[in-house]
Formats: structure tokens, C-alpha cells, sequence
């Protein structure tokens, strides 16, 4: 008899409690009495809270981390790309010169700024929206016994010259592109 007064009133403490129905026998236990859901047991301490806090952190910081460098790369990158092309097309514009013209019989290997404007020939340097300022030179020897190049030939070399926008030590550096092609002169 007592003990089906002890269930009646446990039937009725639960009943008392606030939720669905399957929420209050989860609380319900052996002998009547309801107890904590958590059971001291289950769930996270503090400690592990702040612990996992703290990896998580740890592994944003180090993808951040490799975004920014992975942006810097894509800069240098584009900067190189953009560079090259230009020593390319400069060398093809060298090598469409006519044997006649006096730029090509310029003194052997001395460095000459290509002025890609004629409009504004003061300006040796390109300035390029996205990609920075590039200066550009070349220099043409022509070929004879004493110096390697075979005799009828001449070297041109294309040199572009570009600053580091990478530059973290505060420090003059610049990075150079340079494309050498031979012109036949015959």
C-alpha cells in the first residue's frame, strides 16, 4: 500500500513539471523520485568547453593564415605573369623591326629604355591598374667571332623590371623578367 502511495505521488510530482509527456518519465526514476536530466554525467564540463574553444580558434587562425598567404602568392603571381607577357610582346616588337632601322644598330649591349608610348617618350615605365609599375629596357649585341653569337645574328635581350608590392621588411627589392631572342640580320 505504501508503495503504491509513493508511485501515486511520483506520478504526480512528474506531472507537475513543465514539457511533454516522454520528458517528464525521462526524469522519473526507480522508487518515485525525479532527478536531473544531465544524471551528473552527460554534457560538457568547462574545462572541455574552453578546450574546444580553443582548438577551434587555433584552426581558424591557421586558415586564415593560409588564405593570406595564398593571396600573396596569387599577387606575385599575377605581377609575374604580367611582366612576362610584356617582355614577350616587347621582344616580338624588336624582332619586327627592319635591319635599317637605327634602333637596332644601337651600340652592342648597352641597356636601352623601350618606350612603349612614342607620344611620351619621357615615361620609360608602364603603369598597370591591378598590377603595378613595370620599367623596360633591352639591349642588342650583335653577333661576331669574339664575342659567341655567330656572325649575322643578333642578340636581343629584353629585360622588365618590376617592384616587390610584397615587400613585408620595408626594403628596395625588385624582381626582373628577362627573355632573350636572336634576330637574323642577312
Amino acid at each position: 500500500m505504501q508503495e503504491n502511495l509513493q508511485r501515486n505521488n511520483a506520478i504526480e510530482d512528474t506531472a507537475a513539471l513543465p514539457g511533454p509527456v516522454f520528458l517528464r518519465r525521462y526524469k522519473q526514476c526507480k522508487g518515485g523520485k525525479t532527478r536531473n536530466r544531465l544524471n551528473g554525467r552527460e554534457g560538457f564540463t568547462l574545462v572541455e568547453l574552453l578546450v574546444a574553444m580553443t582548438l577551434i580558434v587555433i584552426g581558424v587562425f591557421a586558415v586564415l593564415a593560409m588564405q593570406l598567404t595564398a593571396l600573396h602568392a596569387n599577387s606575385h603571381a599575377h605581377e609575374l605573369a604580367v611582366a612576362t607577357a610584356m617582355a614577350q610582346q616587347e621582344l616580338e616588337d624588336i624582332m619586327s623591326w627592319n635591319q635599317s632601322d637605327p634602333r637596332i644598330n644601337a651600340p652592342d649591349a648597352v641597356a636601352v629604355n623601350y618606350f612603349p608610348d612614342p607620344a611620351a617618350p619621357a615615361n620609360n615605365f608602364i603603369i598597370i591598374p591591378g598590377a603595378g609599375t613595370f620599367t623596360t629596357q633591352y639591349s642588342i649585341t650583335a653577333g661576331t667571332n669574339a664575342n659567341g653569337i655567330t656572325q649575322g645574328v643578333t642578340r636581343v635581350v629584353v629585360t622588365v623590371t618590376y617592384p616587390n608590392a610584397l615587400n613585408l621588411a620595408n626594403t628596395p627589392f625588385n624582381f626582373t623578367v628577362i627573355i632573350t631572342g636572336f634576330k637574323r640580320m642577312v
